[in-house]
């Protein structure tokens, strides 16, 4: 057994039921799954695993192993290439934003989701706004 199969077999165990309360939570008439409800599940869930990974049960170094596990397990309810990155996107857009408004998350979980896909999408932008803030960094 490779460590990569390993690791995902790991990855599976801790998080396949807090998935399926995603899936669960996001389903509309028992067969309708809600992408954008999704997708603010699969950010947060993003963000969260960031923000601490040890209080998630993951160290820092495997986060790119488990954004390709959440990436390959939500492209079953979000088609695009990149399901994270893309929810990330859409909740810029003005449908997310309402979305998240109709979903009634808290302002400094919206801040923070803001904060980390700007974070993700715009990394160089990001910078050189700080850099006119803080010169050192």
């Amino acid at each position: 057994m490779t460590q990569e199969h390993t690791q995902r077999q790991r990855f599976g165990e801790l998080y396949a039921p807090v998935l399926e309360e995603m899936k669960s939570h996001s389903t509309v008439a028992e067969t309708f799954i809600d992408t954008e409800r999704y997708r603010i599940y699969l950010t947060t869930l993003w963000a969260n695993a960031v923000a601490r990974p040890g209080a998630f049960g993951l160290a820092e170094e495997e986060l790119e192993a488990f954004y390709g596990y959440l990436n390959e397990q939500a492209q079953e309810y979000i088609t695009d290439p990149d399901p994270i990155l893309d929810s990330f996107r859409f909740l810029r857009t003005e449908s997310g934003e309402r979305a998240l408004a109709r979903g009634r998350v808290p302002k400094h979980v919206r801040d923070f989701l803001a904060h980390l896909g700007t974070l993700m999408l715009d990394p160089d932008g990001l910078r050189a706004q700080l850099s006119v803030l803080r010169p050192d960094l």
